[in-house]
């Protein structure tokens, strides 16, 4: 068994890659011994879960950092009144 963190993402023209734009990365769960095989599996699960969560905080964050501004032009939804802005509309949608 094993969480799977897959990704495909489409970087603006001129971009330099610091990491491929799509890839795939395995963590395996293997349980070691508990008080019982349930907790022994989520312990093993939360550990595979916080390293996939660290793999895609540094693959993310190194898209970030290298895109920049470069797509700052795609949130531009120009004045918007008090109480209508993306926040807003997210929320009225639950």
């Amino acid at each position: 068994m094993s969480i799977t963190l897959a990704y495909t993402l489409d970087p603006p023209a001129g971009i330099t890659a610091p990491a491929p734009p799509k890839d795939e990365h395995s963590f395996a769960i293997s349980p070691g011994a508990g008080r019982s095989n349930t907790e022994a599996y989520y312990a093993a699960a939360s550990t595979a879960l916080k390293s996939a969560q660290v793999q895609a905080n540094e693959v993310f964050t190194a898209w970030k950092d290298a895109v920049g501004d470069a797509e700052k032009h795609k949130e531009n939804v120009g004045n918007v009144g008090k109480g209508q802005g993306k926040a807003a509309q997210i929320y009225m949608a639950r």
